[in-house]
């Protein structure tokens, strides 16, 4: 019998959870239950190798050695884990995948229907619909986008009805309800297939199951972000990451609009050494010094001018990013930080303090909220000697309100 074979226990799981973003891959086994908050029990993260001149088939390479690394770091320590922490007796029911951009494109649409008489709203009615917004989006990836890793060849990992709303009301079972005007909004995500071969390749080699089921981020994200915080029905999340920012926009409590522009944690550190002619290693010591406010006064005045030039560039990029929405809706002002590594303070401290130029917003100024483990505590629970991983934490929520509602 298989290690990860044993009998589960009623109303909860054991599953890993693999998050590939473009700065590290981290991997998770979680205890999901339908009558309870999720539970980390063991948690890894790799970052991807930080190369000082960026190259594309360097980059996929480095991302597929890590997945195969945090693989083999689950599944041989991992496993040892549950048995000491007295999990025995539970099985790894099911793989999730997580996907930040380069490796994932999600869209969402709103469509609007309104008829003179009323519809019967039924599985096939909405099935229909959606599989026409797919066949458009499939398009999309095959007539080009600014990715550098999509190419003809796009698997849809995901398809996702957000909200339906009858009439102008929103309902949880719209099926064999009758109205004139019918509102949906659906989230759909696709993956290079190429890469989600090499991804299942690499796991597969440790882990030999028959269910994967992968998301995007931006998904998982929405889904924590709107039960954690009920009353902020229009936030902005921002992910940032090794080579990218990811933004999620919501907007009475739907998920409206994702995008993503080439600015993460890496290329800060990489602008960084180019501009101050110093070591990337080096730098990434005075961003985690300044993290904690630890930097001297000498290495504060050399430093701080190249991290201001650097912070208005990435708040440029944003703007630019933004402007190139199907539709200049305005921003809320609540934004949602998250990032996978200490370099995150960088980034807040210029949201809080500068205004997004060429970005309409609903206030002058975001308000910044910093997901932590702190605030995700309350939702979910670690196991004894745990390091908290906020991304990884986010993601068990979202996977287990799933669960819940299934």
């Amino acid at each position: 019998m298989s290690p990860f074979s044993f009998q589960k226990h009623k109303d909860e799981t054991i599953s890993a959870i693999f998050e590939i973003g473009s700065g590290s891959v981290a991997g998770a086994l979680v205890r999901f239950s339908t009558i309870d908050k999720p539970q980390l029990l063991y948690s890894y993260r790799k970052a991807v190798a930080f190369r000082e001149i960026f190259d594309h088939n360097r980059f996929v390479s480095d991302m597929v050695s890590c997945v195969k690394h945090v693989a083999e770091n689950m599944g041989r320590e991992g496993l040892s884990y549950l048995g000491l922490a007295g999990h025995f007796g539970h099985s790894i029911h099911d793989i999730f995948y997580s996907f930040t951009s380069p490796w994932v494109l999600s869209q969402t649409t709103i469509i609007d229907i309104k008829k003179d008489t009323d519809i019967l709203v039924t599985k096939s009615f909405l099935d229909n619909i959606l599989a026409k917004e797919q066949h458009s989006f499939e398009q999309l990836t095959k007539e080009g986008d600014s990715s550098t890793v999509f190419d003809k060849d796009a698997l849809m990992i995901e398809k996702k009805m957000i909200q339906v709303r009858l009439n102008g009301y929103p309902t949880s079972n719209p099926y064999k309800k009758t109205a004139h005007q019918i509102e949906t909004a659906f989230c759909v995500s696709f993956v290079p297939r190429n890469i989600m071969e090499k991804i299942d390749e690499a796991i597969e080699k440790t882990f030999n199951f028959r269910k994967v089921t992968p998301h995007s981020l931006a998904l998982l994200s929405y889904t924590a972000l709107r039960d954690l915080f009920p009353i902020e029905k229009d936030f902005v999340f921002i992910d940032i990451h090794g080579e990218l920012t990811d933004a999620v926009v919501v907007k009475n409590g739907i998920l409206v609009n994702t995008f993503s522009f080439p600015f993460g944690t890496h290329t800060l550190i990489r602008n960084a050494a180019r501009l101050s002619g110093l070591s990337p290693s080096i730098i990434g010591s005075y961003l985690r010094m300044h993290a904690f406010g630890k930097n001297d006064e000498a290495t504060k005045i050399k430093i701080q001018p190249i991290f201001e030039k650097l912070q208005k560039e990435w708040l440029a990029s944003f703007g630019t990013a933004y402007s190139t929405l199907p539709e200049k809706i305005a921003l809320p002002h609540t934004f949602f930080v998250i990032t996978d590594n200490d370099t995150e303070i960088v980034f807040v401290d210029i949201l809080k303090d500068s205004t997004l130029h060429g970005v309409s917003m609903t206030a002058s100024l975001p308000k910044v909220i910093t997901l932590d483990d702190s605030s995700l505590l309350t939702h979910c629970t670690l196991g004894r000697k745990l390091i908290a991983d906020a991304p990884l934490m986010l993601q068990a929520i979202a996977l287990n309100t799933f669960l819940q509602h299934k």
